[in-house]
């Protein structure tokens, strides 16, 4: 969680070759607070959840499930920006599962990692 917008990667081998990548962003966990769900959390698939937020400026915000980089469901799309959703738990089990929530101002946040079992 260190933003900048020039991050670059070095790989070296044990023979000592190496080389860099190009740059890129990193961004940071933004401006809404995800409180629900936290690190302690652990969802199984089927049951209702709840995804809980504040600081969100916009009327409505897009809720999207990562499982590690990857981006696996858009889980909730022009949803009000009430601070709370119930649904039913997405099936992309983990241990590497965060929530993005981002405002339909441009403002985001993510949530810790989290657990969704089977």
């Amino acid at each position: 969680n260190f933003p900048t917008e020039n991050a670059r990667i070095l790989i070296e081998d044990n023979l000592g070759n190496m080389g860099w990548s190009d740059y890129f962003t990193i961004v940071g966990n933004g401006s809404i607070n995800i409180t629900q769900p936290d690190e302690n959390t652990v969802w199984t698939v089927g049951q209702t959840i709840s995804v809980l937020w504040n600081n969100a400026d916009g009327s409505t915000v897009d809720i999207y499930v990562y499982r590690g980089c990857e981006m696996v469901e858009q889980f909730n799309d022009g949803t009000a920006n009430d601070g709370q959703i119930n649904d039913a738990c997405p099936d992309f089990p983990g241990n590497d599962i965060r929530i993005l929530i981002e405002d339909d101002l441009g403002n985001y946040g993510w949530s810790e990692y989290f657990t969704i079992s089977e």
